[in-house]
């Protein structure tokens, strides 16, 4: 199946609908069971949500200039492909006027619906760079739980609970091996506040170099899990979620986020993250 056509012309709809803050015209493109994931703001569950996301951003920023590229597109089955790429967002804000500038990577997972649409069934999208006001990209409210996804295989769901529990102790224990092995050969990684790293040679510089600044840090405690996954053909879609409690000298904070994983099925049967984006969300 061709997806690229189809989906390059949903984005140029999508960024229509950015410079002119038309949230309906946006929320066309989502599914029933759509979520949403921007940078600092924690996961949005179903199009009422997210929607209400976009129009409180659309009161703060008066956007100028918008424009998407795919990077790649994954098809993992004949209803459902995974578009990755980078974006170019201007904007000022109206509470004081100031322009601001950003590049910034995203992840949306599109999905065939019952009456032949693609429409998005989870967009993840963030910034190369910490921004100077988070709190400008967050509703600022309590986190609400939610599941992306109904319950799955229960073997399937053991294993990421596994693999997501290796992670957390590799977190704690600055075991960067341990972080490294999680990724295939192939595979692209989207930092948070970082351009995409693309193939193991890549994500292997990173988390070297993104480990080392961590040492001296104590992380006192580290949890992953998961809202969900799905699982398409040799692919499985995760929608994480983590929470750092943290320690440096006489500093300590917590630090939360989620994004999506996309795994792939190895020959000996392993699963490995094929795809990955990650976001922060901003804690007041």
């Amino acid at each position: 199946m061709a997806w690229a056509a189809e989906i390059q012309r949903r984005n140029a709809d999508l960024s229509a609908a950015w410079l002119s803050g038309d949230v309906d015209r946006r929320m066309a493109h989502y599914g029933a069971d759509s979520i949403s994931n921007p940078d600092y703001q924690p996961r949005l569950y179903g199009p009422g949500s997210i929607a209400r996301y976009y129009r409180v951003l659309a009161s703060r920023q008066r956007v100028s200039a918008h424009a998407r590229r795919t990077t790649e597109i994954i098809p993992l089955d004949d209803e459902n492909a995974l578009e990755l790429g980078r974006f170019d967002l201007s904007y000022a804000l109206l509470a004081d006027g100031a322009s601001h500038g950003h590049q910034g990577r995203y992840a949306n997972l599109w999905r065939r619906q019952p009456d032949g649409a693609l429409k998005l069934k989870a967009e993840v999208w963030g910034y190369f760079e910490r921004i100077e006001d988070p709190a400008s990209h967050s509703l600022g409210e309590r986190e609400t739980t939610g599941r992306a996804a109904p319950p799955g295989d229960p073997a399937v769901e053991a294993e990421l609970g596994r693999l997501n529990i290796l992670d957390a102790e590799a977190v704690k224990t600055h075991d960067v091996a341990a972080k490294i092995a999680r990724y295939a050969d192939d595979a692209v990684f989207m930092p948070y506040a970082d351009t995409p790293k693309v193939g193991i040679d890549e994500i292997r510089t990173h988390l070297v170099r993104y480990t080392e600044q961590g040492r001296g840090v104590v992380f006192e405690s580290v949890k992953v899990w998961n809202e969900g996954f799905e699982v398409l053909d040799g692919y499985v879609v995760e929608y994480p979620k983590f929470e750092v409690r943290w320690r440096n000298g006489a500093d300590s904070g917590i630090v939360s986020g989620g994004g999506l994983r996309l795994l792939r099925r190895q020959a000996n049967g392993a699963l490995k993250m094929f795809g990955q984006i990650a976001t922060h969300d901003h804690r007041a």
